[in-house]
């Protein structure tokens, strides 16, 4: 079983530390182990239930790139991107 340790010798089993943390904290969580690459993107899409195929996770994978450079995006590219999503 594994467990998070904190300073003062406390022990948290880190399933009981997940189940008391909200979605948002679960997604800081996620973000944060892609971020320092813990895991990839690409494993987590394979562990999202929602990525049904490689066209979905294709996807998935895509609107996480451009959410990750959206500050890099030009004024057209981003204006292209609000279009695509009103069309919808």
């Amino acid at each position: 079983m594994a467990y998070v340790y904190f300073s003062d010798d406390i022990e948290v089993e880190v399933d009981d530390f997940m189940e008391a943390c909200s979605d948002r904290e679960i997604q800081n969580v996620i973000k944060y182990l892609i971020r320092y690459k813990k895991i990839t993107r690409k494993d987590f899409n394979l562990l999202d239930s929602d990525a049904s195929g490689v066209l979905e996770s294709e996807f998935h994978e895509a609107l996480i790139k451009l959410n990750d450079c959206r500050l890099q995006l030009s004024n057209e590219d981003t204006q292209t991107i609000l279009n695509i999503s009103k069309k919808y």
